[in-house]
């Protein structure tokens, strides 16, 4: 049985230094230098979410634009409206 998963971990270190070899860049990428953390996190948090079928716990752009209008004052209704106007 041993050899069965020695096998295949030998087999999977292959697969994934070959993926590692074609698809990695040698200009470093940061997310925080770049100001795109905020899209970074929201797409894997809800990728996580839909991962774990927990579509009511996805963050979109609209619901965080309208907590945030609400949270300035604006009624609920107003808030809705300018955040459904905005990100069509």
């Amino acid at each position: 049985m041993k050899k069965i998963y020695d096998e295949l971990r030998k087999k999977s270190i292959e697969y994934i230094n070959k993926l590692l070899e074609r698809n990695t860049s040698d200009q470093f990428y940061h997310p925080l230098q770049d100001k795109k953390w905020f899209d970074l996190f929201l797409k894997m948090w809800n990728s996580i979410m839909k991962f774990f079928n927990m579509k009511n716990m996805m963050i979109t752009i609209n619901k965080a634009l309208k907590s945030l209008l609400i949270k300035i004052g604006f009624s609920e209704k107003d808030a809705d409206e300018i955040s459904n106007e905005t990100f069509i």
